[in-house]
């Protein structure tokens, strides 16, 4: 029993947390929301301006205030730059749909898929089957 050392306990209970490489450049982020949010609200705010950053806080411009917020909080915004011209503009034909004619009534089968009959009650029925 003298010659037993004591194990290191196992270190199961740290959370790994992703840090996305683009947060040191980015120049604005979605900030998370850390409240019950009611159905189908965005869990995340923004996009919100990046003023500074540090390693683990941002100061951020949220509503026109400078906010400090946590990294575990953030995620990279990718803003689309709009660079297209949208002044101009294809001329396309205009399509004119010419109206289908009405299809004739379909002949009502008198066999099921499964060859079975089909019997309607006399008073039910309002045209004959040929």
């Amino acid at each position: 029993m003298r010659s037993l050392n004591p194990v290191s306990p196992a270190l199961h209970d740290i959370p790994k947390i992703y840090i996305n490489p683009s947060l040191k450049t980015c120049s604005h982020i979605f900030l998370r929301s850390d409240k019950v949010n009611p159905p189908l609200t965005p869990p995340y705010t923004g996009p919100h301006l990046v003023i500074t950053r540090n390693d683990k806080n941002f100061i951020i411009d949220l509503n026109g205030k400078q906010s400090t917020v946590s990294i575990d909080r953030v995620k990279p915004a990718y803003l689309i730059a709009d660079d297209t011209d949208h002044s101009v503009q294809t001329q396309s034909q205009p399509i004119i749909e010419e109206p289908t004619p009405a299809p004739p009534n379909p002949i009502k089968p008198s066999t099921t898929r499964c060859s079975r009959k089909v019997r309607l009650p006399k008073h039910l029925v309002t045209e004959y089957i040929v």
